[in-house]
């Protein structure tokens, strides 16, 4: 669905508890797709999300997330 180099935007807020949330609305690059067998997604936000520093603000999905739950494409 998402490929690496898409801009993408939250469609809502995403828990990365204890460490962040991410507001619906922030914007962002689609920086790793799993497409080899891993469980990594990843999107590096915008704008700075305090908490994230230690992901280099990116926004990570694994293994039984689905980011399409909580993205959506933009400047195709």
């Amino acid at each position: 669905m998402f490929k690496v180099g898409d801009r993408v935007e939250l469609t809502r807020e995403v828990w990365r508890y204890p460490h962040f949330a991410a507001p619906a609305g922030l914007a962002g690059l689609v920086v790793a797709v799993a497409d080899d067998g891993g469980d990594l997604f990843a999107v590096r936000m915008d704008e700075p999300l305090p908490g994230a520093e230690e992901w280099s603000n990116e926004i990570h999905w694994f293994d039984g997330d689905d980011p399409a739950d909580d993205l959506r494409l933009i400047d195709g």
